[in-house]
């Protein structure tokens, strides 16, 4: 996990929702260098340092777990 440790609960979260591998990063998109895109990764951009577009494709940006991206993927 690659992130703030206070946002850990929402990691868990997503795994559970997801019911697979996730990586969280938080805030250094520099971060998402090498996760192979087999790896669901989310990217919580409550700071708005960057737009979707600058994301790799296998990154979802959430704002909140009740995003509407998020529930889709949950389906």
């Amino acid at each position: 996990m690659i992130g703030r440790p206070y946002k850990a609960d929402m990691l868990e979260m997503l795994n559970q929702l997801t019911g697979g591998q996730v990586i969280f990063i938080d805030d250094n998109l520099k971060a998402f260098r090498g996760v192979p895109s087999s790896i669901s990764c989310f990217w919580i951009n409550r700071a708005g340092v960057a737009r979707s577009s600058d994301l790799p494709s296998h990154v979802i940006e959430i704002e909140t777990l009740a995003d509407t991206r998020l529930l889709e993927l949950c389906r």
